[in-house]
């Protein structure tokens, strides 16, 4: 209701209508129906492919650079976060109230940072949204930084999910007091600065993201709240 009220304000035009306007054309629509692909297809993967809990929550991490990464519509980006962000928050709310049941679903993915309400998934959507939204802030002021803009899917799309996959498959000598390996943060590393190294930023030198790499593969290593929502923030 609020965000209506504020919508008809800004628009003055009838909330509902301003949307279907906003997205009803072909260049947008195509855009929809990528990301509705993509998602399917990853949720299939995710279900089907037989992987560790953890390397399988890993599978959605590199979704959302198959996701976000190409779009160069800001502003559809923008709606489409907050969409998804309302959605999510509307099936925890129904899981909450028993309204719907998908505790087979979830059960593959849930890990111990997840109570009767599931919010990782959500702290990796805000990971990725939280940047790309300071970015279109700075970009009313003619500043538009990829860096900034992308800084959330590099870091849980590429680093995050590679430092996974690779220390708990190579790495043996593990961080003081972490379960991290060194190994996984070398893969952190590498897998953000070559994300950049492919969608080459205009505002860093090759040095100065290795240097901003080594310092977030350094703080997801040891850092013990949720990486999804703050390594990103830290990063951009």
């Amino acid at each position: 209701g609020a965000v209506s009220l504020i919508l008809l304000v800004a628009t003055r035009r009838e909330p509902i209508i301003s949307m279907l306007a906003f997205v009803l054309t072909w260049r947008r629509l195509a855009h929809v129906l990528y990301w509705a692909l993509a998602i399917v297809g990853g949720v299939y993967a995710s279900t089907s492919i037989v992987l560790p809990r953890i390397e399988r929550r890993k599978l959605f991490h590199a979704l959302v650079i198959l996701l976000f990464a190409p779009s160069h519509d800001d502003a559809l980006l923008g709606v489409a976060f907050g969409g998804a962000a309302f959605l999510m928050l509307a099936v925890e709310e129904a899981r909450a109230r028993r309204l719907l049941s998908l505790d087979d679903f979830y059960g593959r993915f849930l890990d111990q940072r997840d109570s009767s309400i599931a919010l990782t998934h959500l702290y990796l959507l805000l990971g990725c949204a939280l940047p790309h939204g300071l970015n279109l802030v700075l970009k009313h002021d003619g500043a538009d930084c990829l860096v900034l803009k992308l800084g959330g899917v590099a870091v849980l799309g590429a680093g995050d999910a590679l430092a996974c996959v690779v220390g708990r498959r190579f790495g043996t000598k593990r961080w003081p007091g972490s379960q991290k390996t060194y190994v996984g943060s070398a893969a952190f590393v590498g897998g953000t600065f070559a994300f950049f190294l492919f969608y080459r930023p205009i505002y860093l030198s090759r040095g100065q993201l290795v240097l901003d790499s080594v310092i977030i593969a350094i703080l997801e290593a040891t850092v013990a709240s949720v990486d999804n929502l703050v390594l990103p923030l830290y990063f951009s």
